[in-house]
């Protein structure tokens, strides 16, 4: 065995078999616990949300404002159709 080079499991020389690297080309891997993953978002959260919420209150609003008028009138139409047989 050439140093440096290691061999697969045994269970996973037939898989290993197919794999063939390509010249040139630089792997490079970080370690776990420097990668940031959540600390961006959490920063630029609060702007996006901002964004998302002003670019779609004029599509989205007034459907939202039906909506609730609609519940709002049928809950009152409820109650009203409930309580009518107590006179």
């Amino acid at each position: 065995m050439a140093p440096g080079k290691m061999t697969p499991a045994v269970n996973l020389v037939k898989w290993w078999k197919a794999y063939v690297p390509v010249k040139g080309q630089v792997t490079r891997t970080i370690s776990p616990f420097q990668q940031d993953v959540l600390t961006p978002f959490i920063k630029s959260a609060p702007e996006q949300l901002k964004h998302k919420i002003t670019d779609n209150l004029l599509d989205v609003g007034p459907a939202l404002l039906l909506g609730f008028g609609i519940m709002s009138w049928a809950n009152a139409e409820h109650e009203k159709e409930a309580k009518k047989h107590r006179h």
